[in-house]
């Protein structure tokens, strides 16, 4: 079976059982889904299951999901500013309104493409659906083409083999480095690229991308990463560098939706060292499982 790819959706949650939440629910069950499916798996905040902190799991989703659609109904302050980080990026996202509101949409998005939507009406659902999945396939076909995480020029496989542990262990490497060298350095190193603007660019672009990747492969899952570090003491280290990471990436993502250079050079340093300390707990707690196979 295919792997499916990732939506998500941003929009107003509100309480449980209200009216909000009432109407968010069925936009996504009987309109986001059925334009999205089979190929997209389609999730929404309220759905995460779990556990950490809610704010880094939404910027994370909004950053690393192929597709994002966002509902602008009663001119949420959360879904524009979630909107905004998606913007950064220069990721798609796909825009609806309930339709008795087209009108009140604001002027930076009047020239945006906005679907409206009337869960009242068979029809325009009907009709909602139909303009979505066209838009979808726009998306796609407009989309850059991903780089593969293993693949580099140096000819590394596109996912490592071996034992579970190894390819979990080899993966994470691999998928760090990326952030290292093709993330986090060129913005310091890149004298070739000296304007703040074009290193913005390429920063979000890069972001994007790897994010993306990484998102895509189950083996470099919370879970699957903790498990393959078999020393507790490693373990508990790598749980910790885990939420930095999520705390860095949602700085950085408001650093950079305002394009304030010495934010976003602070948490690149962050994550720098986030990434120099992994590499060091990587290293000792792969020479040990060596160390066990070879005895």
């Amino acid at each position: 079976m295919e792997t499916q790819h990732e939506c998500f959706v941003i929009a107003p949650i509100g309480e449980l059982e209200s009216e909000t939440r009432e109407r968010t629910d069925q936009l996504v069950t009987y309109v986001l889904k059925p334009a999205a499916t089979p190929r997209y798996k389609v999730s929404i905040a309220h759905e995460f299951r779990s556990p950490g902190k809610i704010t880094v799991q939404i910027v994370k989703k909004i950053v690393s999901s192929e597709l994002l659609i966002a509902d602008l109904t009663d001119g949420n302050a959360n879904v524009y500013y979630e909107l905004c980080l998606r913007h950064v990026l220069d990721a798609p996202a796909i825009l609806v309104i309930k339709e008795d509101q087209i009108g009140e949409v604001p002027f930076d998005l009047k020239d945006m493409r906005i679907t409206t939507y009337d869960l009242t009406v068979p029809r325009k659902v009907n009709d909602t659906i139909e303009s979505l999945k066209t838009q979808i396939d726009a998306v796609e076909g407009h989309e850059a083409q991903p780089s593969n995480v293993m693949a580099d020029e140096v000819g590394v496989v596109s996912q490592p083999q071996g034992p579970d542990y190894n390819v979990t262990l080899l993966g994470t490497l691999l998928i760090a480095n990326r952030f290292r060298y093709e993330l986090i350095d060129p913005f310091f190193e890149d004298v070739k690229v000296p304007a703040f603007s074009k290193r913005l660019h390429a920063l979000r672009s890069t972001l994007a991308s790897v994010m993306r990747e990484s998102a895509r492969r189950d083996w470099l899952s919370r879970e699957r990463v903790r498990s393959a570090f078999q020393n507790k003491l490693y373990r508990k280290k790598i749980e910790s560098l885990f939420d930095d990471v999520g705390e860095i990436i949602a700085g950085l993502s408001k650093a950079m939706m305002v394009e304030d250079e010495e934010k976003i050079k602070f948490w690149l340093e962050r994550w720098r060292e986030n990434n120099s300390k992994f590499r060091e707990i990587w290293i000792k707690q792969y020479g040990e499982l060596l160390d066990e196979k070879m005895v």
